[in-house]
């Protein structure tokens, strides 16, 4: 129960994740080019995994409650949403970077 619990808490997380604009936070001035090595182990061995079961889950979840947001007219904003921008969040990224998209990957392509 506690593992569900934390698993649908990240699931819902990875979304609001991937709409975040983390260059509006500020970051202290550093002459380092890139994501350090700690940051890209996080991301390895933290992050991404995390959050490809969290995109899972909304993926499932979006694909149970897809015939109903097609009727009502949310099946595409309802897709971005929860399928396509999870996705790209965990894998459509640099390594330890968290606003920094590849260009060529792209689910809407």
């Amino acid at each position: 129960l506690i593992i569900l619990t934390i698993l649908l808490i990240f699931s819902l997380a990875c979304p609001v994740m991937a709409q975040t604009d983390l260059q509006a936070i500020p970051e202290a001035t550093t002459t380092q080019e890139g994501p350090s090595i700690g940051m890209k182990v996080l991301d390895v061995l933290l992050v991404r995994p995390v959050c490809m079961v969290g995109s899972t889950i909304s993926t499932v979840f979006f694909v149970a409650v897809s015939p109903l947001a097609f009727v009502m007219g949310l099946g595409e904003s309802g897709f971005e949403t929860m399928v396509q921008m999870p996705w790209e969040f965990t894998s459509c990224r640099y390594v330890g970077e968290f606003n920094h998209y590849k260009e060529h990957c792209s689910l809407d392509e």
